[in-house]
């Protein structure tokens, strides 16, 4: 009769872990963002919207007020970045290298480029950003 109590007590135990196990939610890894990819919305980044970031890993620096998207590319030498205005609309996008360049997709208020950046009069383009990509990755 002990055994079967234990037995069954054990049985119990078992089945509990196993129901708490299942219910416990692995946090799913989200991809890394790709050069290609900013490269593909680069000519509509203007009109993006921050939902569709959320697909991709990335970091959120900055205050909450006025907060800053990182986003670390596959490419490891190169990061992306959005940051948002007091009304938590995209401000800005800017895709950096590990030197220091950097080059804006674009951002709503020119007066406040980074001096690293590669500057532009008007928002920039795919080819501006391949053109920024070669000169970043040449030998």
């Amino acid at each position: 009769m002990k055994k079967i109590k234990i037995t069954c007590i054990l049985l119990a135990l078992s089945m509990l872990a196993g129901i708490l196990i299942g219910c416990a939610k692995k946090k799913e890894d989200k991809p890394y963002m790709s050069l290609s990819t900013v490269l593909s919305f680069a000519d509509q980044a203007r009109d993006m919207d921050l939902r569709f970031f959320s697909q991709f890993e990335y970091v959120v620096l900055g205050s909450s007020e006025l907060p800053l998207y990182y986003f670390q590319l596959k490419e490891i030498d190169f990061s992306f970045s959005i940051g948002l205005d007091a009304d938590g609309m995209i401000e800005s996008m800017m895709l950096s290298h590990s030197s220091g360049q950097e080059i804006y997709l674009f951002h709503k208020n020119p007066g406040q480029l980074d001096p690293n950046a590669t500057q532009y009069t008007e928002d920039a383009k795919s080819y501006d950003l391949q053109k920024f990509i070669d000169k970043m990755t040449e030998d």
